[in-house]
């Protein structure tokens, strides 16, 4: 199966889309004035490709209820029912690998992967809404791969804020509203809007992969900061 990223990107409005679809050929914006530019994009052009070979995992968006914690976004406060997660406030540390179903609105928290080293950690978005003004609102700090599974008819946003720290060029620094540490799959049928206000939109330090969903990135800096982007994905 070829799965095809199409890239528009409008430069006016300082907007990022990206859009999975099943296609042969490549996709572009068609407006003289959709462009990726440099200061918009920033990865390792040596571990550049345009082809990887990706896991059955990149394409499942499936999950067991049994097996998923669920974590309930309660405005300033968090309800989890299951295993794997703690919350502190409106801050969620993910602690383990496995499935977390995430859904309503969180105003000011955060959700923390720090699980196994080699975990692979699977949030599903369903309608959720999560805004961080001290640092990124969704951080992988230590785990093997982030999978973000965007619901079927969800749109489901995460945002920083104008106030929250980091260096926009630092690689070790949590500097963007989506910020991984290791490997980054999207994937599904909903949209994903996230809102990097302080500095960057997603920055992973690995791999990216999407192969499914609606991403709408508004980003101050930076709108992808990569080590590796693949415009077509191959299995």
């Amino acid at each position: 199966m070829n799965i095809v990223i199409a890239i528009l990107c409008a430069a006016i409005t300082g907007t990022f889309f990206l859009s999975a679809c099943g296609s042969d050929k490549e996709n572009s914006g068609s407006s003289k004035n959709n462009k990726i530019t440099s200061s918009s994009v920033s990865a390792e052009s040596e571990k550049a490709e345009s082809t990887v070979s990706v896991e059955k995992e990149d394409t499942d968006s499936s999950y067991s209820d049994s097996d998923t914690t669920k974590i309930t976004l309660n405005g300033d406060s968090v309800k989890i029912e299951g295993d794997g997660a703690q919350a502190d406030g409106g801050k969620i540390t993910v602690s383990k690998a496995g499935s977390y179903f995430l859904s309503g609105k969180l105003n000011d928290g955060q959700v923390i992967i720090n699980a196994g080293k080699d975990d692979t950690v699977k949030l599903i978005l369903n309608n959720a809404e999560i805004t961080s003004s001290s640092s990124s609102a969704i951080y992988a700090s230590k785990c093997g791969k982030t999978i973000i599974v965007l619901n079927e008819n969800t749109t489901n946003t995460i945002s920083d804020t104008k106030t929250t720290s980091g260096d926009s060029q630092d690689d070790d620094s949590p500097n963007a509203a989506v910020y991984i540490q290791d490997d980054l799959t999207i994937l599904g049928e909903g949209t994903l809007n996230v809102n990097g206000n302080a500095h960057n939109g997603i920055t992973t330090k690995d791999t990216l992969i999407i192969t499914g969903g609606k991403i709408l990135i508004l980003y101050r800096n930076i709108i992808l900061q990569i080590h590796m982007i693949m415009k077509k994905l191959q299995t």
